[in-house]
């Protein structure tokens, strides 16, 4: 896991880095290093350590801030439940939709095949929803 991680010790302090072994952090000094696998959930556990993700904003893993989320997969049993949403009525879709809560990859897949639109990539479940309902009744 990159992240960045911040020694609010007083005194150094030691982190197993994925690619280095041991790296050294002085008190008071941030570095960006890659925990190693085995070692990131005792790494949160200790209290002279600050722990941030520092690919938390890379959305599309380019190594920048910003960029889209990678869409989620339609699994099958999702292709189902959107081609049922497709046969209903406005009011059908919109009871399932309150009723069962489909994933956002469910929502996202049935406003594509309604409106030939994707819907954008960090769009919220909430907005999902609502442009969901929007194509249904369209």
């Amino acid at each position: 896991m990159k992240a960045r991680i911040t020694n609010t010790s007083k005194g150094l302090q030691g982190v197993w880095t994925a690619d280095d072994g041991l790296q050294q952090i002085e008190s008071g000094e941030t570095r960006t290093l890659v925990i190693a696998d085995n070692y990131v959930e005792r790494a949160h556990a200790l209290p002279f350590l600050t722990i941030v993700a520092s690919d938390a904003l890379d959305h599309d893993a380019d190594g920048e801030k910003g960029g889209s989320a990678p869409e989620p997969a339609v699994e099958d049993t999702d292709t189902a439940i959107v081609a049922l949403m497709l046969e209903g009525t406005a009011a059908e879709v919109a009871t399932f939709i309150d009723d069962e809560k489909p994933g956002d990859a469910v929502l996202r897949a049935y406003i594509e095949q309604k409106t030939g639109r994707k819907a954008h990539p960090n769009a919220k479940t909430e907005t999902l929803v609502q442009r969901a309902k929007e194509a249904a009744a369209a």
